[in-house]
């Protein structure tokens, strides 16, 4: 027999249930004054409010055991901190029976504020949120016996119980967004652009509230903003205010509006119906396209959007500008980024990071990429403002929706907590204000070799470093010594250090319950080490709503086309993101198919060279090439010639610091085989700078005494250089075509010097695999023949080579296609009947045969060189077949010819 005897748990009278949830309504008002007027205690008193929300959400429950004497205990010495209750006494909670009367709560705020601001009570705040969140939890016993019970009757389904009632917020919002993420009118699928505002949270009282309106059980709302109809021209931004709630399926949401007074001066008046209706997803383009900006309300219910009304809009958002991703923010030269600024922004992605851990939407994790900004309108003033951000937000194929255990991480991964390593790389771009593709160029800190899963890792770990295995290029000595900065960046970058801050937290508790969800405590501890001391630093700082923008917009904004950006992405680091490389690989590949099939075509069979051909010639001015490159094109019968103008005293062999130049010859070996390669290295690194203007001009010279053909420069200057505009005018008045890249920083800044010089120069915007202009890369162009070409996630090298993006990749491949036309040209000129042809050594015809290879979108021609060739005639074995292939030629030919010289189809 056990000398143990069974304790059975009586029920707790319903008397004692009902003060315990008038004591929670009452610390929650307390919570409101403190905040308002103390922003400092704001970050626990909120979170304070949610625990004790969902303690009084488990309590209405009915035949529920409650621990709810625990429970007051606990709430009575926290209304009295830092007194402790007296054991025995027979008023068991005084505090908490005063809070009745409005005119006793004055001590328990200032216990209350107190312990929110003092900076030493950090973990002290951390353990009574902890103990709060355990009073709902069930003994896995209990947990078995009710799973036992619901499965032998049929019960009805109530509101689900929230140990973590953010985390199911966000899953409805989360599957709410899913379903409507597509635009199905007039053709393919598209997406639509969703960004979620992450200043546009808040949980919702159920007895009242300020929000625009409130739904019956609504537990919180999300500020989103949709770029509407995206076949409708230029896009518009509609702003959303979205709450997300239960409901059965068979019940519309009741709603109360925040401007009927009568409503909201009552606190237990039943919701007051209104109209309201479920969006079917074919039309939601058009709720959210009707351009009115005003504010569209919308709730959830089982996956579904319900429209409520429309009102005005939160913000003075300028609705047609585009939005602007942070890492295009860095590289602005009027940058504002000031210290209050720095610190919102901070506070804002960690706390983001804290409330998302464990959603989709993130994936894995916030980036300067993800986090996006949208232009509105401040005090008269047009710009860009750090305490709005918005998170750009990706619905992958095989989504899973809400994790329940940690990271979905690669193995290939060094870090063992992605979202954090994520958050500190994001931390550590704002703290030097440069993204990790900048530091890449940084040799002292970025590891030799490709770019890989774990580049940014390194790279990061060297910055931070510290102690004796301090890097000399760490910047933690350089932050100020009160910033918190210093502790968080280390504690998110280094590997294992999070989970160290874990284990310390579980082996200090003095009991452990016999079933801890980690993920749950890791979130706590990502709060306590990281959010909050983050809120509390950017809380010193007077007025957070009052911040000067970043920088200033245009007057007259710019217009977004119709095609949301692609999301730019690492290699792939998950199961998630790795279905999405492949997709793009695999359009890549499609791509360069359909080129083969026009290049096959075009080159040249002995019996087709005429007397008078030689090989086209083409100036590459780049970073160089890499040594083993050069060596394997060389086997291949590539001819190559070289010259360094960087290196002062060449060693005989091929140089490449960054493998850009490399990159762009092996796209024009591949777009056009046959040319031959002069090859200078201009440039050290991949940014240009004014010490690089004297290269660039012995190059463009260099190349013009080779005689070339064309001159290729995948690299500009931010600012015109005069030196460079007269070794231009020298080559153009040679005959030679010159392409430059247009740049890779949309409307931030000015079109690059050399592609700024329309008149001589082809600057190359980029399209996507699927012939959309990039919008995420393009400038404004300045030319009303502005051409565009494949540029966005392309593969290089072969089918296991690393995707790409830039204006910089769209240059080599429109160069390597002009090189290939010019070829076709030589080879017909000396033909009977045929000169006109020698006609594309001039710039405006050759801009001519470009048109005829293009589509529209926006502004630009979008090259799609295959339109050249006759689509009748491309039947299966046609490229192999000798009478097709001589058809095709002709009919290119006469293509040519019509569009060189359209008068002549009538003589």
């Amino acid at each position: 027999m056990s000398v143990h005897t069974s304790r059975v748990r009586t029920p707790v009278p319903q008397d004692s249930i009902q003060f315990a949830i008038e004591s929670i309504d009452n610390v929650v008002e307390i919570g409101k004054i403190v905040t308002n007027k103390n922003r400092t205690a704001a970050s626990f008193c909120n979170t304070l409010r949610r625990v004790l929300l969902s303690i009084k959400t488990h309590l209405q429950k009915p035949h529920e055991v409650h621990r709810v004497e625990s429970f007051l205990n606990k709430l009575e010495r926290l209304c009295s901190w830092p007194r402790s209750i007296r054991k025995g006494a027979t008023n068991k909670w005084p505090t908490l029976n005063a809070l009745k009367f409005p005119s006793n709560r004055d001590n328990a705020a200032n216990c209350l504020r107190n312990l929110a601001i003092d900076v030493n009570q950090v973990q002290t705040r951390s353990d009574i949120i902890e103990k709060l969140k355990t009073f709902p939890a069930k003994s896995l016993k209990d947990e078995i016996a009710e799973v036992t019970q619901t499965s032998t009757r049929c019960v009805s389904r109530g509101p689900p119980r929230m140990s973590h009632e953010l985390d199911d917020d966000i899953e409805r919002l989360y599957n709410a967004l899913k379903q409507y993420r597509t635009c199905k009118t007039d053709g393919p699928h598209r997406d639509i652009l969703i960004n979620i505002r992450l200043n546009g949270y808040r949980t919702i009282l159920e007895n009242g509230t300020s929000a625009e309106f409130v739904v019956h059980n609504a537990s919180a709302e999300f500020g989103v903003l949709f770029l509407d109809h995206p076949h409708a021209g230029g896009g518009y931004w509609q702003e959303a205010c979205i709450q997300t709630c239960y409901t059965r399926s068979s019940e519309l949401p009741n709603i109360k509006f925040a401007d009927d007074e009568s409503q909201l001066s009552t606190t237990h008046l039943s919701p007051m119906q209104v109209p309201h209706k479920l969006i079917p997803c074919e039309s939601f383009c058009q709720h959210i396209s009707c351009r009115q900006q005003d504010l569209l309300c919308l709730s959830t219910r089982d996956g579904e959007f319900v429209h409520h009304k429309r009102s005005n809009a939160t913000r003075q958002w300028l609705a047609n500008q585009e939005a602007v991703p942070l890492a295009s923010i860095f590289v602005k030269p009027e940058l504002n980024l000031y210290d209050k600024s720095k610190a919102i922004l901070e506070m804002l992605v960690a706390r983001a990071t804290w409330q998302f851990y464990d959603s989709s939407i993130i994936d894995q994790g916030l980036t300067s990429h993800n986090i996006h900004f949208i232009c509105e309108q401040r005090l008269a003033v047009n710009g860009i403002f750090i305490n709005e951000p918005v998170l750009l937000t990706r619905f992958p194929e095989n989504d899973i929706g809400i994790h329940d255990v940690g990271d979905v991480s690669s193995t290939e991964m060094i870090h063992d907590l992605p979202k954090i390593l994520s958050l500190g790389i994001l931390l550590l771009e704002l703290e030097t204000r440069k993204t990790m593709e900048k530091h890449r160029e940084n040799p002292k800190i970025c590891p030799p070799g490709p770019i890989n899963i774990n580049t940014n890792y390194k790279i990061a770990s060297n910055l931070v470093a510290t102690g004796s295995n301090a890097h000399p290029e760490s910047i933690i000595s350089d932050i100020d010594p009160r910033s918190p900065l210093r502790t968080i960046l280390p504690l998110c970058i280094k590997s294992g250090e999070l989970r160290t801050k874990l284990q310390q937290s579980l082996s200090a508790r003095k009991s452990v319950p016999s079933r801890i969800n980690v993920n749950n405590a890791l979130r706590s501890i990502i709060y306590s080490e990281i959010v909050y001391p983050l809120e509390t630093w950017a809380n010193h700082y007077e007025d957070l709503n009052s911040v000067k923008p970043l920088y200033e917009v245009a007057d007259t904004p710019a217009i977004l086309r119709f095609a949301p950006p692609l999301i730019p992405m690492p290699q792939p680091a998950s199961s998630v993101n790795r279905r999405d490389h492949e997709y793009l690989c695999e359009a890549s590949r499609k791509w360069f198919d359909e080129y083969e099939k026009l290049r096959d075509v075009l080159q040249p069979k002995e019996v087709e060279k005429g007397s008078n051909y030689n090989p086209i010639k083409i100036a590459v001015l780049d970073t160089g090439i890499r040594q083993e490159e050069y060596s394997y094109y060389s086997e291949c019968d590539v001819h190559m010639e070289y010259v360094d103008f960087v290196n002062a005293a060449p060693d005989g062999n091929t140089s490449d610091n960054t493998g850009h130049g490399t990159a762009g010859i092996s796209l024009l070996v591949k777009t056009c085989p046959t040319a031959r390669l002069y090859i200078a290295r201009v440039l050290k690194g991949n940014s240009a700078t004014l010490a690089d203007v004297d290269t660039m001009v012995k190059g463009i010279d260099w190349a013009v005494q080779k005689n070339v053909d064309i001159i290729t420069m995948a690299i500009g200057f931010e600012h015109k250089q005069m030196s460079i505009v007269d070794a231009v005018d020298r080559a153009h008045r040679k005959g030679i075509h010159l392409f430059s890249a247009a740049s890779n920083s949309g409307n931030l800044g000015s079109m690059y010097c050399p592609a700024i010089l329309t008149e001589q120069v082809f600057g190359i915007f980029s399209t996507d695999a699927v012939i959309r202009e990039s919008r995420s890369l393009n400038p404004s162009p300045l030319d009303p023949d502005s051409f565009a070409i494949f540029g966005e996630n392309v593969q290089l090298f072969s089918e296991e080579g690393p995707l790409v993006r830039g204006t910089s990749y769209s240059t080599s491949i429109a160069a390597g296609l002009a090189a290939t036309l010019l070829d076709f040209a030589k080879q017909e000129t000396d033909k009977p009947g045929f000169p006109e042809l020698s006609e594309l050594r001039k710039r405006q015809q050759l801009k001519r045969v470009f048109r005829e290879m293009s589509r529209p979108d926006g502004r630009y021609h979008c090259i799609r060189p295959w339109k050249l060739l006759n689509d009748d005639n491309m039947h299966e074995g046609s490229r192999a077949d000798r009478n097709a292939r001589r058809e095709q030629r002709e009919w290119i030919r006469g293509t040519i010819k019509r569009v060189l010289q359209p008068e002549k189809l009538h003589e």
